[in-house]
């Protein structure tokens, strides 16, 4: 049975970021890893990545085995199955984990991406 679900990495996802107690505590101002993704940018708590590096490697490893070359951000959505396993949405929640975790990497550059056609994000497994 694959790990990779959207269930499951936005439960990972939520348990990175900062609770609403350490932000009223300015704990996220202190010490985080701020990330930015397609849509969004993320601050997350280093603690809590470096507790689930393990569970976003093990989703990593469930892409299509392209992602060791560079893949991009829009072929992220199927399973090395063939398996649809989530929207964009969840794509970019996996993304931004996998960056966080350095379980992912920019093949292309972000700030080379403008030029490019399709501006989407190019990603290569760690």
């Amino acid at each position: 049975m694959s790990n990779l679900t959207a269930a499951n990495v936005e439960k990972v996802f939520i348990d990175c970021l900062f609770k609403k107690e350490e932000v009223l505590r300015n704990e996220h101002k202190e010490n985080s890893i701020v990330i930015k993704g397609v849509a969004h940018t993320f601050t997350f708590h280093p603690e809590r990545v470096k507790q689930n590096t393990s569970k976003v490697k093990e989703f990593i490893e469930e892409l299509p085995e392209v992602i060791h070359l560079g893949m991009s951000f829009l072929q992220m959505i199927y399973s090395k199955s063939g398996e649809h396993w989530a929207e964009h949405h969840h794509v970019e929640l996996l993304m931004v984990l996998g960056l966080a975790t350095k379980t992912l990497d920019h093949l292309i550059p972000p700030s080379e991406l403008k030029d490019s056609s399709s501006q989407m994000p190019v990603l290569v497994a760690v």
